[in-house]
């Protein structure tokens, strides 16, 4: 297919979310592909797709997948947004069937046990393990979407995360704005993000940090000019989240009007 811009004059943000490869995520929540994209709601991503919607910017989903050897296009039911899925670059693919968690920071967690007889190998699966993170972003594919897409602004999710690295480069030679938000990510997984990411924080277009504590420790490790972080809260759907009436509430949930109730709204990642 040749070069494909939008008809309109929307403004388009490309956002990519974290993880190697969608399946990753999708797969330990039990959501197919066509799940995610006919069902799929809420969650921070569609939340900023649908919230971006009301103000007239339009969004394209890029994922990168290694169940698809092809650009593959979807369109999200609920949201309208376009879904791009992207193969995962070769190289990645062949490393991904030597490990055992392509997320873990020790050689043995991303590994598993090296045997004495494979004690040699420890060098070579060292540079592996500090490079094989930013191997999942296939660059040529994402460019090449974004111009067919008519991008304006690059959004990833987390810049804790090589694939934001990878974008803000991306984004320089593009010369297009990148963003990222903040969902929970605050730690590194190897050396060349130690090095790299003081780097491309600086040189990013803006970072959205909710919380008061994380944007401190940014501003204090990274030393980035204030004016590039904004507190934007994660949109929600004010028709599905909205308050009634408490003793309908504690009713339906049969807690005693006398309770004391204590709620706590998050995830807790293993």
């Amino acid at each position: 297919m040749g070069e494909r811009y939008p008809d309109n004059d929307c403004p388009t943000v490309a956002l990519l979310p974290w993880g190697n490869v969608m399946e990753d995520f999708l797969d330990t929540i039990g959501v197919s592909l066509e799940a995610f994209c006919k069902e799929f709601t809420g969650s921070w991503m569609f939340g900023y797709v649908d919230a971006l919607r009301q103000v007239g910017v339009r969004t394209v989903v890029i994922c990168v997948s290694a169940r698809v050897v092809a650009p593959s296009r979807f369109t999200h039911v609920p949201t309208g947004a376009s879904i791009c899925v992207l193969p995962v670059p070769r190289i990645y693919r062949r490393l991904r069937r030597k490990m055992v968690n392509p997320y873990g920071r020790t050689i043995r967690q991303m590994f598993g046990e090296i045997g004495h007889s494979r004690f040699f190998l420890l060098p070579v699966l060292g540079a592996f393990k500090e490079a094989v993170l930013y191997m999942t972003t296939p660059l040529r594919s994402i460019a090449r979407e974004l111009r067919r897409e008519g991008c304006k602004v690059i959004l990833c999710q987390e810049y804790e995360y090589p694939r934001f690295d990878v974008c803000v480069m991306l984004g320089r030679l593009m010369r297009l704005p990148v963003f990222a938000t903040f969902q929970g990510g605050d730690y590194q997984r190897c050396r060349i993000e130690r090095y790299l990411r003081p780097h491309t924080v600086r040189a990013c277009a803006g970072l959205i940090i909710a919380t008061q504590r994380e944007n401190q420790r940014v501003r204090t490790r990274y030393g980035i000019d204030p004016t590039k972080l904004t507190r934007i809260f994660n949109p929600i759907n004010l028709e599905l989240w909205s308050a009634i009436d408490r003793a309908e509430a504690r009713g339906a949930l049969a807690i005693p009007a006398d309770a004391q109730v204590i709620v706590w709204h998050g995830r807790v990642s293993i």
